[in-house]
């Protein structure tokens, strides 16, 4: 009997130690695999949506929680991995766009104090589990219609030599011309790292890259473009933000988009939870979700948006200064309210 114990301990113990060993062996495996990426833009998709006024604007709730889970657990493994998980959307009159990545080389260098530790890109071609997608929703017609379009493809069907090291993530950057949204791309020409660089432009649409838009544009005067906006501060949202009116609340709004910075309640926008349920339902969840501004610049839609987040009385049109360049008469105006301020400000989307 105390034979027959004993053989059963043992072959207890012995299991044990096979499971533990297998446990082990699997987290060094797992640990090897997660760790081969070195940047992480984790791929979301939309959960739900709901379009308001006319189709001027859809609020998108996405989910990208099972791929988020990967890469921080790849991160905990290594703390040097690069996770992206900044709301990424970039959109238009049209389209927005979600980038999302799992790369095995770095497409710039973030490891500044290890200068040798990461790889750089040097091909257009993806290795066994790499991925480098745009998501493209088209908006029109209150529906959203998506189709996916491979990076690495894109830029080899357009020079097989050209390596991508970035599409834009700025909505300033994805810009309309004749119905279509064009969204510029940065390559490096060939693999060494010294390599001059080219920025071609995405047609949205089709999915190619052009080296110019049918009026003759260049990448290079779509960062131009951008750099001159940054510069002047003369948007719609830097205007009225001048006294930090918006940035101290607990959402962040442009032209483009907004979000609230966290979940919030009902009774804390009452306004919004009423006119607008369905909305203020998605946008509720604070992290990924967002509503996206459509079509042609609407400032008194807008305006009327903002009316329902921002505390009863607010008057964020108080002492600012609409800018020449932003004026109707090309004259500088200091207003007091949202009539004045309507009654000089020319939208961007206005006639000269």
């Amino acid at each position: 009997m105390k034979k027959i114990m004993k053989s059963k301990f043992v072959q207890v113990i012995l299991l044990a130690l096979t499971v533990i060993g297998l446990y082990f062996a699997y987290q060094a495996y797992r640990r090897h695999e997660l760790t081969q990426f070195v940047m992480w833009s984790p791929r979301a998709k939309i959960a739900r949506y709901e379009f308001m006024d006319d189709n001027k604007a859809v609020a998108i709730d996405w989910d990208n929680e099972s791929e988020l889970k990967e890469a921080e657990e790849a991160k905990k493994y290594d703390s040097r991995i690069n996770v992206n998980n900044r709301k990424t959307a970039t959109n238009g009159e049209h389209f927005i766009v979600r980038q999302s990545y799992k790369l095995k080389s770095a497409t710039y260098k973030y490891w500044i104090l290890e200068e040798d530790a990461v790889p750089y890109l040097k091909s257009n071609i993806p290795e066994q589990g790499e991925y480098w997608l745009l998501d493209v929703y088209d908006t029109k017609n209150g529906t959203i219609k998506q189709k996916t379009y491979d990076v690495f493809k894109m830029v080899r069907e357009y020079n097989k030599e050209y390596i991508s090291i970035g599409v834009a993530e700025s909505s300033k950057l994805l810009q309309s011309e004749n119905e279509t949204d064009y969204l510029p791309i940065k390559m490096a020409v060939n693999s060494e790292p010294s390599a001059k660089t080219f920025i071609g432009i995405i047609d949205l649409t089709s999915g190619k890259i052009l080296s110019e838009t049918p009026s003759g544009k260049s990448g290079k005067e779509f960062y131009d473009v951008f750099q001159n906006t940054i510069k002047n501060r003369d948007d719609f949202e830097d205007i009225i933000n001048q006294n930090d009116g918006l940035s101290s609340q607990n959402f962040t709004f442009d032209s483009y988009n907004f979000s609230f910075k966290e979940p919030v309640e009902k009774s804390q926008y009452p306004s919004l939870a009423s006119k607008y349920p369905k909305v203020f339902d998605i946008l509720s969840k604070g992290l990924l979700s967002e509503l996206y501004f459509l079509g042609k610049e609407d400032v008194r839609f807008e305006i009327s948006f903002l009316k329902l987040v921002l505390p009863e009385g607010t008057n964020i049109f108080k002492d600012i200064t609409i800018p020449a360049a932003s004026s109707k008469d090309g004259q500088e105006h200091l207003v007091q309210s949202e009539e004045e301020f309507l009654q000089y400000y020319k939208s961007s989307t206005e006639e000269e």
